[in-house]
């Protein structure tokens, strides 16, 4: 079931489940697939997930490490999507984040404004 669900995931956005489904699909397993990736657990599924999903319905994990990369503390490479993955695993210290404390709320607002702000600066460039 996990694996048609990423096909559908990594296909188009516009067939995605409604949001809410999604959330409670990505946080239930995240943490399982970051350990013990699964075939289609690719850079390629991180990624998409990470830019296309909602802010709202990402795990609260790969909220804190997107966080963390973007606040200059953490990863610096743009591409190393799949370093995400492997960081958001339930091995990984929760006391060593810089974010481990911020509530969700606060998380999901930093992304969403971040993306605003990539799309302004896009927009700029044209």
């Amino acid at each position: 079931l996990d694996a048609s669900q990423a096909d559908l995931i990594d296909f188009s956005r516009f067939y995605w489940p409604p949001n809410d489904q999604v959330k409670a699909w990505l946080e239930l397993h995240w943490d399982e697939w970051a350990a013990a990736p699964p075939q289609w657990f690719t850079t390629r599924f991180v990624k998409r997930v990470t830019a296309e999903a909602p802010p709202e319905v990402l795990p609260l994990v790969v909220l804190q490490d997107l966080a963390e990369k973007h606040s200059g503390r953490g990863m610096r490479r743009e591409d190393d999507s799949r370093q995400l993955s492997v960081s958001a695993s339930s091995s990984r210290q929760p006391s060593s984040r810089q974010f481990a404390t911020t509530s969700r709320e606060q998380l999901v607002k930093m992304e969403v404004n971040r993306r605003a702000n990539k799309t302004f600066a896009r927009a700029k460039q044209v």
